[in-house]
């Protein structure tokens, strides 16, 4: 085929897709194995070629040139990827999507959970003044918190009531 049938932009689309996806590194080696395929293989079938290499998995120059051979033979392009892949891969550069690094302030804390703490560290003085390790007994678990189950009491332990009455 001759060299005006096809556009530089062909020759720079595949060669953009060679570049970025392939073992291919060069950008003169890129050029050149791009119009040699546009010269031995229909134009139009170069770019599709190139797509379904990607989307088959085959990062290798060779595999887009088995695929025209294999077309060629068919005499006619059978290409299995979506518009949808073809627009995310052949739409120019590679996107490169880099996260954004969060910065999270250090905490300052208001007037009120300053006094709430002190209130909750206070609450805790006084438990472990007065001995309680916050299970009533050895063996036996601490109380549940919320609401009482049926047949229960309303019977709080001190150490319950200290850190109910610090918190108010």
């Amino acid at each position: 085929m001759a060299l005006s049938r096809w556009s530089n932009l062909e020759v720079q689309e595949v060669e953009s897709l060679l570049l970025q996806y392939f073992e291919i590194r060069d950008v003169i080696e890129a050029r050149r194995q791009a119009q040699a395929w546009m010269q031995s293989f229909p134009n139009s079938w170069v770019r599709l070629a190139t797509l379904e290499a990607l989307y088959q998995g085959r990062y290798k120059a060779r595999s887009v040139e088995q695929i025209l051979c294999l077309w060629q033979r068919r005499g006619q392009p059978a290409c299995r990827y979506t518009p949808d892949f073809a627009r995310l891969v052949g739409s120019g550069p590679a996107i490169v999507v880099t996260p954004t690094p969060v910065v999270i302030p250090p905490f300052q804390a208001d007037a009120e959970d300053s006094e709430l703490l002190k209130r909750l560290q206070a609450a805790i003085a006084a438990q472990t003044s007065a001995g309680g390790t916050g299970v009533e007994a050895q063996g036996e678990a601490p109380e549940a918190v919320g609401e009482p189950e049926q047949g229960q009491g309303q019977e709080t332990s001190p150490q319950k009531a200290t850190l109910t009455a610090a918190l108010q």
